[in-house]
């Protein structure tokens, strides 16, 4: 598939209202897909993101949806199977700050793996529960590949999903091609507090200037360069199975 090919196709992209999510949305909207924006919390972002894709397509929406509630997630999916979704990214996650072994506790690793891993899946499922082509984007992390015991069951969960990468690219072949990519230091995180909101650092010079000691690339990330897997994974129709490590060798 070439990028000129997505016009009219139906894409959802999860997560979409900020960050990568935001940037991969604007990406993809000047080739005139109908895109469907999911956001949480955002209102004002997903408002202001749809002003600009429906530039490209009036038929663009976004919908709502608490990814950690299984009624809203129940309802999203009803939303989801009106549609026939072509590429599904699964871009949403949750990594909160308090997520550490010392305080290991059953309800937050339950909702971590439910959005993290169960939500993905789910989608899969019910975007491509019938034999026509498709294509899946799964965001991993790149730092799994080290033994970190920070954002533990973050991590976990992480590693099932590109587990469940691998297994599905085999399962859902030869109609749907499905692939990772595991950012690196690409944005400051975006941790979830005990309250539920999310705190981003938002001193991006700072947060560069720490990592790229870090990197043997020595230059410092940028949501461009997911643009760039994004566009390989999508026109290049030989690939599937494939978790695409975009970190500047931090992780090697």
């Amino acid at each position: 598939m070439k990028l000129n090919d997505l016009k009219d196709k139906v894409i959802l992209i999860t997560g979409s209202a900020k960050r990568i999510g935001r940037e991969i949305s604007v990406f993809l909207s000047q080739y005139s897909p109908k895109l469907i924006l999911h956001y949480y919390k955002s209102h004002k972002e997903v408002s202001e993101l749809l002003s600009i894709v429906k530039q490209y397509n009036q038929n663009s929406y976004s919908i709502q949806c608490d990814f950690s509630d299984k009624n809203q997630v129940e309802q999203f999916i009803k939303k989801i199977r009106e549609e026939k979704i072509d590429i599904l990214i699964n871009n949403a996650s949750i990594f909160p700050k308090h997520d550490k072994w010392e305080l290991f506790d059953s309800s937050l690793a339950n909702q971590i793996f439910y959005v993290n891993v169960i939500v993905p899946l789910l989608l899969i499922k019910n975007c491509f529960d019938a034999p026509r082509s498709g294509i899946v984007i799964n965001f991993i992390d790149a730092s799994i590949e080290k033994y970190f015991s920070d954002h533990f069951v973050y991590r976990l969960s992480k590693v099932s999903l590109k587990h469940a990468t691998k297994i599905l690219a085999k399962e859902l072949a030869p109609y749907v091609r499905v692939n990772g990519i595991s950012p690196g230091a690409i944005l400051p995180p975006a941790q979830l507090n005990k309250d539920n909101i999310i705190e981003e650092d938002l001193n991006k010079n700072e947060f560069y200037q720490k990592t790229l000691n870090s990197i043997p690339l020595k230059i410092h990330g940028d949501p461009f360069y997911i643009i760039q897997g994004i566009q390989f994974i999508l026109e290049n129709d030989f690939l599937t199975g494939c978790v695409i490590p975009i970190d500047g060798g931090e992780f090697l």
